[in-house]
């Protein structure tokens, strides 16, 4: 007896029901031999945290290309970029002549932090459609990302061969040559000159910057110059790239390593021993003492941040950068009496310069200490000294947002972003000049820009914590 007739002879069936048994056991018995690998469904090849929705079809038939490509790309879509390569990689040989694929496939295994094979899932691509502008873009972009100096520049001359006129691309090309052959990237940052902002803006003062430093002929000098203008510019990894270079052709040179310190403190890296390296070969460099007291009182050693900003204060009384610095630690300390004496002492000794009227009013205003009396009138002071300036406009709108003039304040913070609208501060700003006036909405559009701007810097991450990240 074979086992349709053991189903239907073991179980009595109304109706003459004995024919549809047989049919339902047949069926049972036949659906999981149909598949291509025996008689169960496979496990789902890709662990994930959420399976594919269509992870189904692919446990039946992890043959069909078309099933785990899309569960592939869902999974691309959610993030779990792992998984969405193990997909991709599933795809049949067809699949691996498209581009759309492979730039699915590097996009994923970008994400799963393997470089490498995303470069060279893109690469492939574009050798299948060489003028596809947006890949070729996408490219050299990660190649910036990645630090890869050569690749990147390789890259950018490739996308501007085809692309034509691109400021971002051709300023990009221009700092990457700057940080490493500074005298070869003139050329390009003079082409630049009437570039929109802030590529114009910014290459005509890398340029100054550069022609000064060649002028004295100090090869370690010229990187470490340019590597100080990459550092204004918040160009923290190619001004890495330049002060590297810098030491490398004179490792005693103190006031690289701590330019250099500040550049991987920028990149997010440990800047200690660079900034240790700077305080022993040069005991006696204000900017050294300055950098590295600054970092100690940041990271919780205010004793040793103390005797090294007192240092520096030695070895060049009267400088705002300083006495900000040692206002910053009597704050911390809750002498907030002595802190205002540093800055006061600093804008007696620099009266006429913008930075130390700017520092005063920061104090004040940051601190919430005496800011009609003691804030706006050094805040408006600075103004005066530089009413271009968006640094001195955000500041004296700040001070108007704290004494809850929000129509003064939002009128300030748009002039300042009138001049840059790149301001990560001026937007963080107007952003809570909004949130106090309920709107909500428009404040958190201005905390993404901030966010945007200076992601990881303190602004950004004030931003993100506004907008509840």
């Amino acid at each position: 007896m074979n086992v349709f007739e053991k189903i239907s002879a073991g179980i009595r069936f109304p109706n003459g029901a004995r024919f549809l048994a047989i049919c339902v056991g047949l069926l049972l018995w036949l659906i999981p031999a149909s598949t291509p690998y025996g008689k169960a469904p496979l496990h789902l090849p890709c662990p994930s945290d959420t399976p594919p929705s269509i992870g189904w079809a692919v446990m039946w038939y992890p043959q069909e290309t078309g099933f785990v490509l899309q569960a592939g790309r869902e999974l691309l879509a959610r993030a779990e970029y792992p998984a969405a390569a193990c997909y991709l990689l599933l795809a049949g040989d067809d699949a691996k002549a498209d581009p759309l694929y492979l730039i699915d496939l590097g996009e994923a295994y970008w994400g799963a932090g393997e470089e490498d094979k995303a470069f060279d899932a893109w690469e492939q691509a574009l050798s299948i459609n060489p003028d596809w502008l947006e890949l070729s873009g996408r490219i050299w972009k990660a190649y910036a990302e990645a630090v890869r100096w050569d690749d990147a520049e390789q890259a950018i001359e490739r996308y501007l061969f085809c692309a034509g006129e691109d400021p971002e691309a051709a300023y990009r090309l221009a700092l990457i040559r700057a940080a490493r052959h500074p005298g070869d990237a003139l050329e390009l940052l003079d082409g630049l000159k009437s570039a929109p902002f802030p590529y114009g803006e910014n290459s005509r003062t890398l340029a100054a910057v550069i022609r000064a430093a060649l002028a004295r002929r100090i090869p370690e000098y010229i990187f470490a110059k340019t590597g100080e203008a990459l550092l204004r510019l918040k160009e923290y990894r190619l001004a890495e790239e330049s002060l590297r270079l810098a030491v490398e052709r004179n490792p005693g040179y103190g006031e690289a390593f701590a330019l250099l310190g500040m550049a991987q403190e920028g990149a997010g890296e440990d800047p200690e021993e660079s900034y240790r390296r700077a305080v022993a070969l040069d005991p006696n460099s204000a900017a050294a003492c300055l950098v590295y007291g600054a970092w100690l009182l940041r990271n919780g050693e205010p004793a040793l941040a103390r005797w090294w900003l007192l240092q520096a204060w030695t070895a060049k009384p009267g400088d705002w950068l300083i006495a900000s610095e040692l206002a910053r630690l009597e704050v911390a300390a809750g002498d907030i009496l002595r802190a205002e004496e540093w800055v006061l002492e600093a804008v007696e000794a620099n009266s006429s310069e913008m930075e130390a009227w700017l520092a005063l009013a920061a104090f004040y205003i940051e601190n919430d200490y005496r800011v009609e009396n003691g804030g706006m009138p050094a805040a408006r002071q600075a103004v005066l000294l530089a009413p271009d300036s968006d640094r001195t406009l955000d500041m004296l709108g700040w001070g108007w947002y704290k004494l809850h003039d929000f129509a003064m304040a939002e009128r300030l913070l748009r002039r300042a972003l009138d001049i840059n609208p790149n301001s990560a501060s001026a937007h963080l700003h107007l952003g809570l000049c909004y949130a106090a006036q309920g709107l909500t909405a428009e404040a958190a559009a201005e905390w993404k820009i901030a966010l945007t701007l200076d992601a990881s810097g303190p602004v950004g991450q004030q931003a993100a914590m506004l907008l509840g990240g």
